[in-house]
């Protein structure tokens, strides 16, 4: 009997799987699913779909996809591949992650302020954030710099706990902690672009995250951030 040639024995060379266990591993436990749960909820790392695609496309033609923060851009590419003649725009911290050709998202960036969106662009570092505002409905739109999960829907009692820490639950619809501590060397950024919100002056919000605000935007508005002030 002869040996093969791809061997390792015959090579000196030790099997890449001598004294590890192999075999199938084990499952995770409750607590891990739900922390992998809150994670993928928490960034939106939603994958492309043909069903969501199906209800955008109903709307009308997409010609614009957009990343509105630094964290909210891991499908992006693939919307791109179903939209081919569709601009994509992105935060200048995530282009070398975004596999698709985009522009930067900036104040007035070409494309949107052909519509009828406004957009300021809020820089705190490596996060970045744009907001836009609908002026024919007074509407302004937020991503993550106003948040707003209602805790009496979230059934995961440590879900509801970290969203509860986190002040990211109404009434008081702040950031998260992260986005909270990458602010603290650009207070100055963060409250010029939350005075160019309020001088909006929008009648109602949508966030990305949570219940809209259907009344009193300006004074919801002036309590979720009222923690830049501090």
């Amino acid at each position: 009997m002869t040996y093969s040639k791809f061997d390792p024995a015959t090579q000196n060379r030790v099997p890449w799987n001598l004294g590890a266990k192999i075999g199938p591993k084990r499952p995770f436990n409750q607590k891990q699913i739900w922390a992998i749960r809150f994670f993928l909820d928490r960034e939106q790392r939603i994958c492309y779909s043909d069903l969501s695609n199906a209800a955008l496309t109903a709307l009308g033609q997409i010609k614009i996809i957009v990343a509105p923060n630094s964290y909210h851009f891991l499908h992006i590419g693939e919307w791109a591949a179903a939209h081919p003649s569709a601009k994509v725009l992105v935060p200048r911290s995530a282009p070398e992650k975004v596999k698709a050709q985009c522009d930067f998202l900036d104040d007035d960036v070409r494309g949107i302020s052909d519509t009828e969106l406004l957009t300021k662009c809020i820089n705190l570092g490596q996060y970045q954030e744009t907001v836009f505002f609908h002026p024919l409905s007074r509407t302004l739109i937020v991503t993550d710099l106003m948040q707003n999960f209602e805790a009496s829907r979230v059934r995961k009692r440590l879900t509801r706990f970290l969203l509860k820490v986190g002040r990211a639950t109404g009434p008081t619809g702040q950031p998260s902690i992260e986005i909270r501590h990458a602010a603290r060397n650009h207070r100055a950024a963060l409250n010029d672009g939350i005075q160019q919100m309020l001088d909006w002056q929008p009648t109602q919000i949508i966030p990305a995250h949570g219940k809209c605000y259907r009344s009193d935007a300006v004074s919801e508005l002036n309590k979720a951030s009222s923690w830049s002030r501090k």
